[in-house]
């Protein structure tokens, strides 16, 4: 943002004004919290940008598929987010999600893999994976 002021003698002195982000963005990450005895408990966060003519929100956050082999699952989480026309406020510059979940793997499972991935519901591409962890150790709970 630029502003011009004037001194004394009415010369023009320009200004460069910045904004400063307040809260920091969160990375995209997949946490595990904690294992039990039979439920395992992750966290699922990032951030998505808005800002200018576009809002874009996080509509839901839910599973689309669980893949299991052997002795391994995977699951795949998608975070949609969803354009809103209309002008966002000048000093928003995205916002941050987060969701805790709970999953009972069945007991020969040895490793989860969990995936992460972000889908724009306005726009024709398929989804992009954001984040990609491996529960390993899992047969000793």
């Amino acid at each position: 943002k630029k502003v011009i002021h004037f001194n004394e003698k009415g010369d023009s002195i320009d200004t460069i004004m910045r904004y400063v982000e307040v809260t920091p963005r969160y990375d995209h990450q997949i946490n595990l919290l904690a294992t039990g005895s039979k439920k395992i408990r992750i966290q699922l966060q990032g951030s998505i940008y808005s800002s200018g003519r576009n809002i874009q929100n996080v509509k839901k956050i839910h599973l689309v598929k669980t893949i299991q082999n052997e002795n391994l699952v995977t699951l795949q989480y998608v975070v949609e987010i969803k354009s809103i026309a209309g002008k966002e406020g000048a000093n928003v510059n995205g916002y941050n999600y987060r969701k805790e979940l709970c999953f009972t793997p069945p007991k020969e499972i040895e490793r989860v893999e969990v995936e992460l991935y972000e889908n724009r519901l306005n726009k024709p591409k398929p989804p992009k994976l954001v984040a990609k962890t491996m529960l390993e150790n899992l047969k000793n709970r």
